[in-house]
């Protein structure tokens, strides 16, 4: 009998094999646990989404942005859904939440923290990128609004105009 602990990536293959002396009345049992949370998330590891649009919805003021595209989601932080969008941190620490945003009027967008805003105005106009830093708790969450309904540019990230999309990263502890 015995345990181990072992550092696996997706795809990796874990199996078990018997010694040569094993008899055929052995009974032998193997079991997998995943570790997971904010105790077993390394202080140096990257936390990272990005998400984009895969249309050009109309958004409503004050209704949450569905980012419905995964670029990519390293400890899957989204929600996405129309009104349920949100990133919800893995691990505390300082984190930079950046977008690309056009649309159409050109308005404010709100970053709203736990369900408060907290920023009102990361962009104020027709295609440009904004970004900034926030101290996030482990189980806090985020999310972008509009202060007024706009239309938001979605599509192919290579497309012309390019797609619009939050980018969100931990910096640090």
């Amino acid at each position: 009998s015995g345990s181990a602990l072992v550092q696996c990536a997706a795809g990796d293959l874990l199996d078990i094999r018997p010694s040569a002396t094993c008899g055929t009345s052995t009974v032998a049992t193997f079991s997998v646990n995943r570790l997971s949370g904010p105790a077993v998330i390394a202080a140096t590891e990257t936390v990272y989404a990005q998400y984009s649009l895969s249309s050009s919805p109309s958004v409503s003021a004050a209704q949450q942005i569905n980012f419905d595209v995964k670029v990519m989601d390293t400890h899957a932080a989204v929600t996405t859904g129309s009104g349920a969008w949100k990133f919800c941190a893995p691990v505390s620490g300082a984190y930079e939440i950046g977008a690309y945003l056009e649309m159409s009027p050109s308005h404010h967008i709100g970053v709203y923290k736990n369900g408060s805003r907290i920023l009102y105005t990361l962009v104020d106009i027709v295609d440009t990128y904004g970004a900034f830093m926030v101290k996030l708790n482990a189980g806090d969450y985020i999310d972008l609004r509009p202060d007024n309904t706009v239309t938001i540019t979605g599509g192919a990230l290579a497309s012309t105009p390019a797609a619009s999309y939050v980018q969100i990263k931990r910096i640090g502890n």
